[in-house]
C-alpha cells in the first residue's frame, strides 16, 4: 500500500521584517523576524509538498526554511561583478518541482536560479513598462522535457501583461478593467486566463477566469497586498497589509492577523488547498 500524508488547507503570510505567520495546515518552519536584513522581504514561495518556503528580499536576497533548498541569490551573482539591481525585486515564484525559483524586478528584470528557465525580460526586449512591474506568475503548462516550467507573465501596476516563453498571448490586459493598482496576477488551472488582484480588493477576471466569485466591496483598514487563486480556480484568497484575510469561492478561511498589532506590514503570502 502507498502511504499518504494529508495536509489540511492553509496559508502563510510574510511581513517586510521577515516575520512569518502560519494558519491551518501551513506549518511554521522559521522566519527572519528580529534578524538583520539588508532590504525588506517582499515575497515568499513554498515547496511542492508545502513543507518549506523561501523568503525573498528587495535586493534579491533569498532565505530558505524547512525543505526549501537554497539555489542562489541576486547579490551572490551581482556583488562579485560590482553591479546592483536597476529596480528592486517585487515578486518571486518557485519552479513547479521546487528545484529552483525565479525573481522579478520592478523594471521587468528576471533572475532565475536552480532549474527555473530564463525565457526573457523586459529590459532584454528593450521595453520600459508605463508603470512598475507589480507581480508575475509562472505558466505551468507545456513544460520542458525535464519537467521545468517554460513560461511566465509579468504584470505592471496598471494591468498591462507581458508574456514570455510559452505563456499565452492575447488573453487580455487589465487596462480598462481595473479600478486601482494591480498587486498580484494568478493563473487559472487551464492557463487560459488569470485573476488580477487590486489594491482596493477588487478582482479583474480575464480569459476563462470566473468573474462571479466576488470581491471586496467595503472600505479596507489596509490595502490588499497579495492575492492567490485556489488550485481549482474556483476561489481565491486576498491578503491585506494589516494581516486581514478575505476568502471567496472555495478558498477556506483559516484565520487572520487583522486584530493584532504587527511590527511590520504584511507584503507576501502563499495559500494551498488540502493535499494527500
Amino acid at each position: 500500500p502507498e502511504n499518504f500524508t494529508y495536509i489540511a488547507p492553509g496559508y502563510w503570510m510574510s511581513a517586510s521584517d521577515g516575520g512569518v505567520f502560519a494558519f491551518g495546515g501551513a506549518q511554521f518552519y522559521g522566519s527572519m523576524g528580529g534578524k538583520p536584513l539588508n532590504k525588506p522581504i517582499v515575497a515568499m514561495a513554498d515547496t511542492p509538498d508545502h513543507q518549506g518556503y523561501w523568503l525573498f528580499a528587495a535586493d534579491g536576497g533569498v532565505f530558505s526554511f524547512g525543505d526549501a533548498q537554497f539555489y542562489g541569490s541576486v547579490p551572490g551573482v551581482l556583488d562579485p561583478q560590482h553591479r546592483t539591481l536597476n529596480g528592486p525585486i517585487v515578486a518571486a515564484e518557485a519552479s513547479p518541482d521546487g528545484g529552483g525559483y525565479r525573481m522579478f524586478a520592478a523594471d521587468g528584470g528576471v533572475f532565475d536560479f536552480g532549474d527555473a528557465l530564463f525565457e526573457g525580460s523586459l529590459p532584454g526586449e528593450f521595453i520600459t513598462p508605463p508603470a512598475p512591474i507589480a507581480s508575475a506568475t509562472t505558466y505551468p503548462f507545456g513544460t520542458t522535457s525535464s519537467g521545468d516550467d517554460a513560461g511566465y507573465w509579468l504584470v505592471d501596476s496598471l494591468g498591462d501583461v507581458y508574456p514570455f516563453g510559452n505563456a499565452p498571448k492575447g488573453i487580455g490586459s487589465g487596462v480598462g478593467h481595473v479600478t486601482d493598482f494591480v498587486v498580484t496576477l494568478a493563473t487559472t488551472p487551464t492557463g487560459n486566463g488569470y485573476y488580477m488582484f487590486e489594491r482596493n480588493g477588487q478582482v479583474a477576471a480575464l480569459g476563462d477566469a470566473n468573474p462571479n466569485l466576488g470581491e471586496i466591496t467595503f472600505p479596507l483598514n489596509a490595502p490588499v497586498v497579495f492575492g492567490q487563486a485556489t488550485s481549482t480556480g474556483n476561489g481565491y484568497w486576498e491578503f491585506a497589509a494589516d494581516g486581514g484575510v478575505f476568502t471567496f469561492g472555495d478558498a477556506p478561511f483559516e484565520g487572520s492577523l487583522g486584530s493584532l498589532k504587527l511590527n511590520a506590514p504584511i507584503n507576501g503570502a502563499i495559500g494551498f488547498g488540502s493535499i494527500g
